[in-house]
């Protein structure tokens, strides 16, 4: 009885407001129609509905979900097909609807994408007119430059074609005296003195010596300017060549120009097989400059010249160092031969006139010590410098300095210390102070009509006067 029951239940599931399928009117959006006065609406607009929450039954028989049974009445699907009918139409508008918006945005996309593609054409156009310009007053600007200096140079050249012209002049005038001169002598013989002649071939030498001096010193400028005409134009020709290499990042613009391609020189030849020619020695051959590979070797010649005379310049320096070195060595050495002690001629003179009343003072120990002390401190002081004046001498040194001294070099150490006691030998005489000193007799003869004592010791004989 149940499950008939059930069976013959109809779906009313229809919002009691607006009538619609799919929700009650518990959550219909449109206003109440007993607060209307009881007007149903009559609006057709589809209102987005949550659908029933339907449970399964425990008739066997009965569909799971609550709005589908076996036995339909007509009415419920003619409902449900006209909301299906409905669904796709409005599915079909909202399509279509979409589709004019996306071409729409496609269309507001390409316009905006053409709009920037012209603005960027434009700048870029604007941008190659604007390095045209440049490059154009830049070309204008080093071409005047390059033709004052051009005047300059014609000017300077056409000068000392002026000055040779006139050492020219002067040249024949000086031929045509001296044939004159020659003609004169063979026709009517003159006796001219001596110093005379003399005087005026010296005169004539000088003035022939001047000339050719001067000669010499325009044919020098003349060179040297052609130089400078040479590299002014090479950097000229090297400039252009770069300002208009199809390569160049400033602009794309390609012109032709008939002078070289080379922008600078090759640090480095590509290797190539002799047998067969590639793309590279043609290209190597064709950017190579002759004028600027000579300036190149020119500079280089410059820069060998220089050094050698610096080594030159160095090699003079060391040279005068030592030459240096020897004067202080002589000068210390005469200033210590200076500080000899005098002889007391009284002291001498009394002793030979016999014993005396007044009896001498007996000599100072001390003063005695001071001197002998003295003497060894300048002979350690002269020692200390010569060792550290050879200190700083190679082997080469030390071996010229032996050749110069005759001194036998054995190794480079002992040979300094050697060298070193040779030259406080010279000065201080030999260091006798590790010797026995003994006392030797000396005889003094004083002459009647002389003033000089003469003392001779067994040792050495001084002259005292």
């Amino acid at each position: 009885m149940a499950s008939q029951a059930n069976l013959q239940i109809t779906d009313n599931r229809s919002c009691y407001n607006c009538g619609q399928q799919g929700y009650i009117s518990r959550f219909c959006p449109l206003p109440d129609k007993r607060l209307n006065g009881g007007h149903a609406s009559t609006s057709t607009a589809l209102v987005q509905a949550q659908p029933l929450v339907t449970g399964p039954s425990n008739v066997q028989g009965v569909a799971v979900g609550g709005a589908s049974y076996s036995n339909q009445p007509n009415g419920y699907s003619n409902k449900k097909y006209s909301l299906r009918n409905r669904v796709s139409t409005l599915k079909d508008i909202v399509g279509r609807i979409k589709t004019k918006h996306d071409a729409d945005e496609a269309k507001e996309l390409a316009a905006k994408q053409e709009t920037e593609r012209r603005n960027k054409e434009k700048e870029e156009d604007e941008r190659r007119l604007k390095d045209t310009q440049e490059r154009e007053e830049q070309h204008s600007r080093l071409s005047q430059e390059l033709s004052k200096q051009w005047k300059k140079i014609c000017e300077k050249i056409d000068k000392c074609d002026q000055e040779a012209n006139e050492l020219a002049k002067l040249r024949e005038d000086v031929a045509r005296l001296t044939r004159a001169k020659e003609v004169v002598t063979l026709v009517h013989p003159i006796n001219v003195d001596t110093d005379t002649m003399s005087n005026l071939r010296s005169e004539q030498e000088e003035m022939r010596a001047a000339a050719d001096r001067r000669f010499a010193v325009m044919e020098e400028r003349i060179s040297s300017l052609t130089k400078s005409k040479e590299a002014a134009e090479a950097s000229a020709e090297l400039w252009k060549a770069e300002a208009l290499w199809s390569g160049n990042k400033r602009g794309s613009i390609v012109l032709e120009t008939p002078t070289s391609h080379a922008r600078s020189r090759l640090k480095g030849t590509p290797r190539q097989e002799a047998s067969i020619p590639g793309p590279s020695s043609v290209r190597t051959s064709r950017r190579t400059n002759p004028a600027l590979k000579g300036i190149v070797d020119r500079h280089n010649m410059e820069v060998n010249l220089l050094k050698e005379m610096r080594l030159k310049d160095a090699n003079g320096r060391i040279e005068a160092e030592k030459e240096v070195e020897k004067l202080k060595a002589e000068m210390v050495r005469l200033e210590m031969g200076q500080r000899q002690k005098g002889t007391n001629l009284k002291k001498r003179l009394d002793e030979v006139a016999g014993a005396s009343t007044c009896k001498p003072p007996c000599p100072s120990s001390k003063k005695k010590g001071t001197a002998v002390a003295t003497e060894v401190n300048d002979r350690d002081a002269l020692l200390q410098m010569e060792k550290k004046n050879l200190c700083r001498k190679n082997k080469e040194e030390v071996q010229q300095i032996c050749r110069e001294e005759g001194i036998p070099y054995t190794t480079l150490e002992p040979t300094k210390e050697l060298i070193a006691a040779r030259r406080v030998e010279k000065a201080f005489g030999v260091d006798d102070r590790h010797k026995g000193k003994e006392k030797s007799s000396s005889v003094i003869e004083v002459t009647g009509g002389d003033s000089d004592a003469v003392e001779r010791d067994d040792d050495a004989d001084v002259a005292v006067s």
